[in-house]
């Protein structure tokens, strides 16, 4: 009869291994790119950006410059803003200034159009997107060059949407410095591995889609009323039969200045969002935790030897990604930490994001009446595109 010491160890080895296979074949996929056709860039379908953006966050010129600077033929960039006294207005006149024929235009939203902010922010731009294919792209993203080229041909006829793994880069603080350090590793290892089992994770960071498949289910404003819009988002391409793409190569999204405080707050909402989401993997995730798995071994021998397993694989996948954040003193803090973040959700029902707290016992909300539209179906006033440069 196997004993408990037995299914311990079973246990410890199946997780070991899923360590190091994600770690190797998340390099593996990093390193492929989407090599480019022979088709004319003419062919290359047009794509409207929707940025929704909140206060000026640090990196925004830079991070906002690199969708202007894409290296594609046809698209426009939407940048929705809920306050038209929002510093990050001021930083996007300051682009549009110095980049006169960009495609960049500023939309207006509604903050009360309902319960999620990223979604009531976005919804304006939905009705005044130009074209058919849609990227969806969080303010912290910084495009390389060829982003666009990299994402359209995964984009096929019986795919619902191509989203990315995410490479931190330019954290500093403490809060910063973690940051980096755990999306390059546990979150890039795991977006990777479920990818390949088949079970993709949306990132709503990046997600490409069409508009008109989209547009089955409600559009992306049938999300509103949830705190996990990319959750809904998959479930909803899932129930249309389509697939769920993931580029090769890790998007870049700057970090910035964070405190500890920042960290934790923000790991304890993506924490938060699996336990109600994805209740199962939530609770399989201490056992990706090596203190947490060490210390199942019930000996200062598993438990040390657990620890320089992860920090090794974790080693190599961060100097593989580029990461500059690959501190051992950084590493052990955020290893022992995360299982304190996790304890923290688990007996939690509240979260707060972008100054708004949401409790999970009532994540639903009256949607609002629609508002007035102009004949050709914009919404007014509130959705009217303002300070529109080449447009």
């Amino acid at each position: 009869m196997i004993t408990w010491h037995q299914i311990i160890w079973i246990v410890w080895t199946i997780n070991a291994l899923l360590v190091l296979i994600g770690t190797f074949y998340t390099i593996w996929r990093s390193r492929r790119s989407v090599k480019p056709s022979g088709a004319s860039s003419r062919s290359l379908p047009p794509i409207s950006i929707l940025k929704p953006v909140k206060g000026a966050d640090p990196g925004l010129y830079e991070n906002l410059k690199s969708f202007v600077e894409l290296d594609y033929p046809d698209y426009e960039l939407l940048i929705c803003t809920a306050d038209p006294a929002d510093p990050a207005v001021a930083i996007v006149r300051q682009l549009q200034t110095a980049y006169p024929l960009s495609p960049i235009k500023l939309v207006q939203s509604d903050p009360d159009f309902g319960f999620n902010p990223k979604v009531a922010n976005l919804h304006p731009a939905w009705s005044l997107a130009a074209h058919d294919m849609v990227l969806i792209s969080d303010s912290n993203v910084r495009a390389d060059r060829d982003y666009l080229k990299q994402l359209v041909p995964l984009l096929s006829p019986d795919t619902g949407t191509v989203t990315a793994s995410i490479r931190c880069f330019g954290g500093s603080g403490l809060g910063g410095r973690l940051e980096e350090g755990v999306w390059n590793s546990f979150y890039a290892r795991w977006v990777n591995l479920a990818y390949a089992v088949g079970r993709p994770i949306v990132i709503g960071k990046s997600l490409l889609f069409r508009q008109s498949l989209v547009n089955r289910f409600g559009g992306f404003s049938s999300c509103i009323d949830c705190i996990g819009e990319d959750y809904k988002f998959g479930g909803e391409l899932a129930k249309l039969g389509k697939r769920i793409d993931l580029m090769h190569r890790p998007m870049p999204q700057f970090v910035g200045k964070k405190s500890l405080s920042d960290y934790w707050s923000r790991n304890y909402r993506w924490h938060f969002l699996q336990k109600n989401y994805e209740p199962l993997m939530f609770m399989l995730t201490p056992l990706q935790y090596p203190a947490v798995l060490g210390a199942l071994t019930g000996t200062w021998a598993g438990w040390v030897a657990t620890m320089a397993l992860w920090a090794a694989a974790d080693a190599i996948l961060l100097r593989a990604l580029k990461s500059p954040s690959r501190s051992l003193h950084i590493w052990l803090l955020g290893q022992l930490i995360s299982p304190l973040i996790w304890v923290q959700a688990l007996c939690c029902n509240s979260v707060r994001w972008r100054g708004n707290r949401f409790n999970i016992k009532a994540t639903k909300r009256p949607l609002p009446k629609a508002k007035p539209t102009t004949s050709h179906g914009y919404p007014t006033p509130m959705g009217e595109t303002f300070n529109l440069r080449n447009s």
